[in-house]
Formats: C-alpha cells, sequence, structure tokens
C-alpha cells in the first residue's frame, strides 16, 4: 500500500521510497503504542484527490502535478501539526491523527478536509474544480494493530471511491 513519499525524487529512484514506507510503518507502530498506552483514539486517514486523473488527461501533466501540489499543500494544512502527512502514491495522502478525544474528533477533521478541499484550485490563474474522498479507519485499546487499522482505511477508501467525489468513508469495525 505505501509506495512513496512526498519527495518528488523518490519518484524516481525506489531506495527513498522504501526508507519513507519503513520510517511510516515505524510511526505508525510506534503511535499505536502510544494510543495503547493512553488509552486514546487513533486515526488513519487515507485521502485521495479524486480528479487527479482527469486534469492529467485534459490539461496535462505539468498542470496536474501543479495541482497535485495545491492539494498536497491543502491537506498538510487542514491536519493538525501533530499530524503525519505522508503521500502514499501518485493522487493519495495518508494522514495518521494520533490523539484523538474519540472517533467523533477524527469524523470532524475528515469533514473539515472534505470542505476544504473541495474548494477550486487556481491553476494559472483559473479555477479548477477539485474534490477528495477520504477512507478513514479508527481505533483504541488493545485492538488497534497497524496493518489492521491501515487495511480498514485502505478498504474505507474504496468505498468512499465507488461512492463518488468529496466523500467520507470510515471502517470502524473489523
Amino acid at each position: 500500500m505505501l509506495s512513496s513519499p512526498i519527495c518528488p525524487s523518490s519518484l524516481l529512484d525506489p531506495v527513498p521510497a522504501l526508507a519513507a514506507q519503513e520510517s511510516l510503518r515505524a510511526h505508525l507502530n510506534d503511535a499505536v503504542n502510544r494510543a495503547r498506552a493512553h488509552s486514546v483514539t487513533l486515526a488513519v486517514l487515507c485521502v485521495d484527490f479524486s480528479e487527479a486523473e482527469r486534469l492529467r488527461t485534459t490539461l496535462g501533466v505539468a498542470a496536474s502535478e501543479q495541482a497535485l501540489q495545491a492539494f498536497a499543500e491543502r491537506v498538510r494544512r487542514c491536519a493538525r501539526r501533530s499530524d503525519r502527512v505522508d503521500r502514499l502514491k501518485d493522487s493519495t495522502w495518508l494522514i495518521i491523527a494520533e490523539y484523538m478525544q474519540n472517533p467523533f474528533a477524527a469524523h470532524r477533521l475528515a469533514d473539515r478536509m472534505l470542505e476544504a478541499l473541495k474548494e477550486p484550485l487556481q491553476l494559472g490563474g483559473k479555477p479548477v474544480q477539485a474534490g477528495a474522498r477520504i477512507g478513514m479507519a479508527t481505533g483504541s485499546g488493545d485492538e488497534l494493530e497497524s496493518n489492521r487499522l491501515l487495511r480498514r482505511a485502505h478498504h474505507a477508501l474504496q468505498q468512499a471511491l465507488r461512492q463518488g467525489r468529496s466523500r467520507c468513508s470510515d471502517r470502524d469495525w473489523a
């Protein structure tokens, strides 16, 4: 599931991508351990830029990359300072949100992101329709396990992708 960090140079060289993947997995494992120790909710959000492919085919690669960078910046601005944001692949980001008060706080974070991410992007001074789909998984206590949390967030993203643009789906069950 994890294939590429934010750094564009890693798209050309697989070694940095592997290092970023290992760093992300280590961070998630540590986050799971902290959530268990402090009895708090941990949320994993997979955020997909729903217009990326359309922009690539209609506006070209350069404009598409510019849109992806603008989208990534919005994702980072929506996340809390304490959240970890990593690029998984071309148009998908992963957010690890620790110390959430409860699953509802994670839903509020996702809703805030959806609102901000559906605002048009400015490319060359022209507005371009944006939109996101978010898959989210939350957990707390002894049931937390990093691979299971990632799998649930990924499945929730697949469900959101089927539902259409500007959607959030969650998998708070097994």
